[in-house]
């Protein structure tokens, strides 16, 4: 008897410290404590609108999938978010407007098929990757004022996209911005180090018409790719 007390013990410790903690379930929130001990918003149970997270609830995180394919809520805005696990507002139809000034890293999906997104804010976040903002058609301008990374399609089929401002680019995924037939206004990093194949490039192939001489402004030249695409990669350093 007392070993089988002893060992319900040891497993009771085991799951406590491998399974997140529930914290909290209002009538909007749903929140876990993560291992690291933050706390994350796994689900959210509200009416929609505009959506401030309090700060007073310190959510650090939200988690994947949290709001996918809510076509209620319309704005959201967190100023203790550092966090977003992937797809976590993908397809959500109706947001329009996304103020997350603490996110470092903008995940995977992140914001994929936001057909009326309008609006991002987003001034610390140095890595977007693949697909967060994929097919954002109603994206007309952004500003990223300390992203280092963009990965594949990260904003692919923007097709309303007209200008981007990335002062601090390095690098840049292939097909990146390929579909945004209305990009002329590129505002990027002349320490740039690398731009994938068809990073810019409609769907006949053709070079999106930016305001400016892609080879001058990067200060080398480019090749062409094996695909035979018009002068679409870049060599690597």
């Amino acid at each position: 008897m007392r070993s089988k007390y002893i060992l319900f013990i040891i497993m009771f410790i085991i799951l406590g410290l491998s399974v997140p903690r529930f914290l909290s379930s209002d009538s909007e929130y749903v929140i876990e404590e993560g291992s690291d001990g933050s706390k994350i918003l796994v689900e959210y149970k509200g009416n929609g609108g505009e959506i401030i997270i309090p700060d007073k609830l310190n959510i650090t995180e939200i988690g994947e999938n949290a709001f996918q394919s809510n076509s209620n809520i319309t704005k959201i805005k967190s100023n203790t978010v550092k966090k977003i696990e992937v797809k976590v507002f993908s397809d959500c139809s109706s947001l329009t407007s996304v103020d997350l000034p603490n996110v470092e890293i903008i995940s995977a999906y992140a914001f994929d098929g936001c057909s009326k997104l309008e609006s991002v804010n987003f001034p610390k976040a140095k890595i977007i990757e693949k697909f967060a903002f994929y097919d954002c058609s109603s994206l007309e301008s952004v500003d990223f004022p300390s992203v280092e990374t963009i990965e594949e399609c990260a904003f692919g089929d923007c097709s309303k996209l007209e200008s981007v401002n990335f002062s601090k680019v390095k690098t840049i995924g292939f097909s990146a911005f390929s579909g945004c037939e209305s990009l002329s206004v590129f505002l990027g990093n002349p320490d740039i180090v690398s731009i994938g194949v068809n990073a810019f490039t409609t769907y006949n192939n053709s070079r999106i018409p930016l305001d400016f001489d892609l080879e001058t402004y990067l200060g080398f030249e480019l090749v062409d790719t094996t695909y035979g695409h018009e002068y679409e990669k870049i060599r690597w350093f």
